[in-house]
């Protein structure tokens, strides 16, 4: 009878990646592509460390990366459920810089890190499905080892060895979720739970490709976090369906993992890694709308509003900081998205489907340094001005469906766009994409 109502997944991945950063040019360049030259003299501008992010490097990164999962639920009865589930990660980090000596490149580190995350959870649901529980349990454990090559001189000799550093970091997490059934259509929702996230391999390691330096103090963020929402729907009418949920949120959060933020106007750091930032609290909103014609238009939406803010007050002299209530840098605080999907059949062939599709996204304007003071002069160039962002494309499933041919266009009217550290994205971009599959399962 145990095995009945006994469900078992197991799932293991294993992946090799290799990554090269090539770090060899002293010139200066404008955005033009153009070498920068001295407004004096009319030579190239060059740079001080050897290279345009630092030293000169030509840094080959090789990772083998092992994954497995596991899940393994058990049924009581319809009513009670436990789910034991098991994370395994473990990731083989050795470096190779080509620019460096044969003798320079018998030291280069090799570093690791594994992860195990185990959870347990209750799953329960009463007054006939209306009522759904589910109350969780999870450890952590995050071991990190650096080994570095040495070299000592004693007595005129080279004595070489070996420098092998552990770390390990244990945590928990616990949370529960409830969820209730009002009437047809019409569900709230809630949540809370103590959350952990542990640092990845970028951000301990660094990734000089991507300009992160290492950091291996870095420690994991926690949090507590709050929900409570509803939604509403799908409500069928004829061959319409319209659908509305919603979402407030409180996340309070102690060593909040961030890329390290400039405070001074003048700073031109480009080069920095990932550190814990202190007490941080958010307080926001989602919402989502949906609307379905049959099979063929879909319409929807969401938005979300939110603040997100430095909540250290004092420093270790009891003065209050001057970040204290800050709004918080790189995080747009306002987006909001739009869709429209329309589907054909039996277009140009029988048995065959045309997909349509228009995206728009906004992204409110925002600070990508921390603003101590508005009426300082110079802050608004560190300012992301607001993103407004179409995008169209189409899928053509011919008969069969083994073959999917797709055209999009990103960026359709060509807007400036920027991710949330001010680096600007492509243009207007078009892309092709053919699919082909060999067997139906």
């Amino acid at each position: 009878f145990l095995l009945k109502e006994l469900d078992v997944n197991i799932q293991g991945i294993y992946s090799h990646r290799e990554r090269l950063t090539n770090d060899t040019v002293r010139h200066r360049y404008n955005w033009l592509g153009e070498v920068l030259l001295d407004r004096n003299q009319g030579q190239p501008i060059l740079s001080t460390t050897g290279a345009q992010q630092g030293k000169r490097t030509m840094l080959n990164i090789t990772s083998a990366i092992y994954s497995s999962r596991a899940n393994v639920s058990y049924s009581i009865n319809r009513h009670h459920r436990f789910v034991f589930s098991h994370l395994f990660q473990s990731i083989k980090r050795e470096e190779d810089d080509e620019i460096l000596t044969p003798l320079e490149r018998e030291f280069t580190p090799k570093r690791n890190l594994v992860k195990n995350i185990s959870s347990l959870s209750y799953e329960t649901n009463a007054f006939r499905n209306k009522l759904k529980t589910n109350i969780y349990g999870k450890l952590f454990q995050q071991d990190i080892e650096r080994i570095d090559n040495r070299a000592n001189i004693a007595n005129n000799q080279i004595i070489r060895y070996t420098e092998i550093n552990n770390s390990t970091v244990r945590e928990h997490s616990f949370g529960g979720t409830l969820s209730y059934l009002i009437k047809p259509a019409i569900v709230v929702l809630a949540s809370a739970e103590k959350a952990v996230r542990l640092p990845n391999e970028n951000e301990v390691f660094g990734e000089a490709g991507e300009n992160i330096i290492p950091n291996f103090n870095i420690r994991p963020e926690k949090s507590h976090n709050y929900n409570i929402g509803f939604k509403i729907g799908p409500y069928q009418l004829n061959h319409h369906s319209l659908s509305l949920s919603s979402n407030f949120f409180i996340r309070d959060t102690r060593d909040k993992i961030v890329r390290r933020m400039a405070t001074n106007i003048t700073d031109a750091i480009q080069v920095e890694p990932f550190e814990n930032l202190g007490k941080t609290i958010s307080k926001g909103v989602d919402i989502e709308l949906n609307y379905f014609y049959k099979k063929h238009l879909n319409i929807g939406g969401n938005f979300s509003r939110f603040d997100a803010r430095y909540n250290n007050k004092y420093d270790n002299n009891g003065n209050i900081l001057a970040l204290y209530g800050k709004q918080l840098p790189r995080e747009p605080y306002m987006t909001a998205n739009a869709f429209i999907n329309y589907s054909l059949n039996d277009f140009l062939q029988k048995k065959s489907q045309l997909k349509m599709h228009y995206n728009f996204q906004f992204v409110d304007s925002f600070y990508n340094i921390w603003v101590i003071s508005k009426n300082i002069v110079g802050y608004e160039n560190f300012k992301t001005p607001r993103q407004y962002l179409h995008d169209i494309g189409m899928s053509y499933f011919f008969p069969n469906k083994q073959w999917v041919v797709s055209l999009d266009v990103r960026n359709l009217f060509n807007r400036q766009a920027f991710d949330n550290f001010a680096v600007q994205k492509p243009g207007r971009a078009f892309f092709m994409k053919i699919n082909y599959q060999f067997n139906n399962l």
